[in-house]
């Protein structure tokens, strides 16, 4: 059995479609490539713990990692009950 040549439209239709698919394999490229919102977010828990409240700014952040750790050593399992418990420090306790 002998294949005939492509014709001239089957010619045409092959080349749009290699198009097709050379943009395709563009556009996922593209989208494979992480932003550079997700890069800093990366760097920021690759290097240590990530602050997540308000803080104030006339503290020291090695202070407020160190009370931290220790209401974890009393016994919080996880951030709101290491809120919960009380402070070792009685001027983090006054009022303004």
């Amino acid at each position: 059995m002998l294949d005939s040549p492509p014709s001239c439209a089957d010619e045409t239709q092959i080349l749009s479609l290699k198009r097709r698919i050379a943009l395709l394999e563009e556009q996922n490229a593209e989208l494979r490539m992480p932003t550079a919102s997700e890069k800093t977010t990366k760097n920021h828990t690759l290097e240590g713990r990530v602050i997540r409240r308000l803080v104030c700014l006339t503290e020291r952040v090695d202070d407020m990692v160190a009370e931290f750790d220790r209401r974890v050593a009393l016994g919080a399992s996880d951030t709101s009950e290491a809120d919960a418990l009380e402070s070792s420090d009685p001027i983090e306790n006054r009022r303004y």
